[in-house]
């Protein structure tokens, strides 16, 4: 319902509506959420507002049962020694926490292509990995460079190690896409040219496994590259976190099948929200706010920042999330016959396209690769930067689906400027006019006033034709068409 259209007497019914609708949907989820966990999301006390807090609720109960969330995170923190934030500190400022991986093959962005492309997702990413990371518990300790390579391999496998990077210098493989994040510049660079003196004087801290992993993307300058210590946690397991893991997929899978869409939904947000929580920052902004007497408009004022005691280990989180870029890289290299360069299109935290058909695929255990291509490969796609891009089934001149995913802009609202009036797609040549660099659509942005929220409309573009990547137009899409020709 479009709320905002001009004396539709239908508005308000549909508003109260979707109200209702939205009472008995938290209702709902109230009443599995106490049923499955024991935690109330709604009544004059909740337990818990976010998905994240019930998330860690439900996992550090799990591991350590002691029926107080309160009692539950102490005694996380006495086993992990994490209860000083200044500690936190130390490990981000050395860039040893990062998130997901976004990458784009810059020889198949920008424009739109019509060669078969297959779409493959990990089931459930993070939660796979917290079902196999080890527990960094306890207090870590530094080796020197050299008393690190001579411990046996025995030795070494049983330890997680975190390289002190002070150099890097390499390049990309011929073979290879750009994967080394600059913690300086903030993206994937073909060129590795980092130096400590430019990262405030501090080294980069990367997990070994992740830096031994790029080794197969880059090759890098021995002489030039200078890791001269490595801190390490003796390599633990706690049983625990796969209990949880497997006992909430399969309640996802079962809730799934029963068409439960409650539970699913409920168990998912557990699933999905934990790892944030693991690495949550322990910095948090306070803030008021005002009414601007000019505007009328509700203004967001800031009052400073406080710490949190209820931090968990962002060194876990930071473990967790390495070992997911580590198994979306080694995925990449295997379905694309380690020739990424070539076959290689996009990837996003746990998911990859790529030009090549792969058969090692499971739907349904967690952890693995399942394939989400369909029936028939997409065969008109256009990827125009991280996060933004379209891709859909064409026979000649007709849309069969189309799927954008558009950062920044409404996907709703883009969707709805491919299509026709009476509903229908327009041609895949207009479609391909529309979504393109430095296209506008008009979005609602919406304000806070007295009395409620205000929606303004205002211009978005797909992506700005200024900070625009320039794209590769090299010999590597011609190279596969002509293969493509010859199949």
């Amino acid at each position: 319902m479009d709320y905002q259209s001009e004396n539709d007497a239908n508005a308000i019914p549909y508003m109260r509506n979707d109200v209702h609708g939205l009472y008995h949907a938290v209702r709902a989820a109230d009443k599995m959420s106490r049923e499955l966990f024991g935690i109330a999301l709604a009544g004059k006390r909740p337990d818990i507002i976010t998905a994240g807090a019930l998330a860690k609720r439900v996992l550090l109960e799990h591991v350590y049962g002691l029926g107080d969330p309160s009692k539950n995170v102490t005694a996380y923190q006495r086993e992990h020694r994490t209860d000083l934030p200044e500690i936190d500190a130390w490990w981000r400022k050395r860039s040893l926490y990062r998130g997901g991986m976004t990458l784009l093959n810059a020889a198949y962005g920008g424009r739109l292509h019509r060669l078969p492309l297959y779409k493959y997702d990990v089931n459930s990413m993070y939660p796979f990995q917290i079902s196999i990371m080890p527990d960094l518990v306890g207090l870590p300790r530094r080796l020197t460079w050299d008393e690190y390579t001579t411990l046996s391999n025995s030795r070494r496998s049983r330890v997680v190690a975190i390289y002190e990077i002070y150099a890097a210098y390499g390049h990309v493989k011929d073979t290879a896409i750009p994967t080394w994040y600059d913690p300086i510049t903030r993206g994937y660079v073909a060129n590795v040219d980092f130096s400590y003196t430019e990262h405030d004087g501090l080294p980069y801290l990367m997990f070994g496994d992740e830096f031994e992993e790029l080794r197969n993307w880059y090759d890098f300058d021995e002489h030039m590259t200078e890791i001269r210590s490595v801190i390490v946690y003796d390599r633990v397991t706690n049983p625990k976190y796969k209990e949880w893991a497997d006992q909430y997929y399969k309640l996802k899978a079962d809730a799934k099948r029963a068409e439960n869409k409650v539970m699913e939904t409920l168990v998912k947000l557990v699933l999905n929200s934990s790892y944030g929580k693991i690495a949550e920052n322990p910095i948090r902004e306070d803030t008021h706010r005002e009414i601007n007497p000019e505007t009328s408009a509700v203004v967001l004022i800031s009052d400073g920042e406080h710490l949190t005691r209820s931090l968990l280990s962002v060194v876990q989180g930071a473990l967790i999330s390495s070992m997911a870029r580590c198994q979306l890289m080694r995925t990449i290299r295997r379905a694309c016959r380690d020739n990424p360069r070539k076959y290689f299109v996009y990837a996003d935290t746990d998911s990859i396209a790529c030009l090549l058909p792969y058969d090692d695929t499971d739907a349904y255990t967690l952890g693995a690769l399942k394939d989400e291509t369909g029936d028939t490969p997409i065969n008109f796609w256009k990827y125009l930067a991280p996060k933004t891009y379209m891709i859909a089934h064409v026979d000649g001149d007709n849309v069969l689906d189309l799927e954008v995913h558009t950062k920044g802009v409404p996907t709703k609202v883009v969707l709805g400027d491919l299509k026709n009036t009476d509903g229908t797609w327009k041609t895949p040549r207009e479609i391909s006019r529309r979504f393109a660099v430095g296209q506008r659509f008009q979005a609602l942005s919406g304000m806070n006033i007295v009395g409620g929220k205000a929606l303004i409309p205002l211009y978005k573009e797909l992506v700005n034709a200024s900070t625009a990547f320039k794209y590769n137009d090299g010999d590597v899409v011609e190279i596969l068409e002509d293969e493509i020709e010859k199949r």
